[in-house]
């Protein structure tokens, strides 16, 4: 799992007026090097939240982003782009978790995919109802109905 994904997912959260942190319990980390873009990295840099990158970051092992967010000017500077490159691109989460401890929700990693299960709380089919869509008997129509919520 990269960096990134974790930063939208975080970023998605706190648009919706939610507090809770997604927190990153890593059991194994891997470094895959992937093509440099500086150009890529300066379109990126205003939208990404610095504090939720460098405590990623931190949390897979890699110290080398400065706690402070740094100013536009940085992004001359080609030594700061190949760190931050590194951290979102380069880091993955290969085994481990994410949790949001404010919703009790452990989603588990492994090798590097993100397995969101549903839980009995997750199951809305007792607020929805189950309503066949109309048929086509008239026109012979001979496929498997299908169910589809309401």
């Amino acid at each position: 799992m990269w960096l990134l994904f974790h930063h939208n997912l975080q970023s998605i959260m706190k648009r919706n007026h939610d507090d809770s942190f997604l927190k990153i319990e890593a059991v194994k980390v891997v470094e895959r090097e992937v093509r440099f873009d500086s150009h890529y990295l300066k379109r990126l840099f205003p939208n990404i939240n610095w504090e939720t990158l460098v405590y990623a970051s931190k949390t897979l092992g890699y110290h080398e982003l400065a706690e402070e967010t740094p100013d536009a000017s940085f992004l001359d500077s080609e030594d700061f782009l190949k760190k931050f490159h590194h951290a979102l691109f380069e880091l993955r989460l290969q085994e481990g978790a994410m949790v949001c401890a404010q919703r009790d929700r452990r989603f588990r990693i492994e090798a590097g995919r993100v397995k969101v299960e549903m839980t009995s709380d997750d199951d809305k089919s007792k607020e929805s109802k189950i309503k066949e869509p109309p048929s086509n008997e008239d026109e012979g129509d001979t496929r498997k109905k299908k169910l589809s919520l309401v």
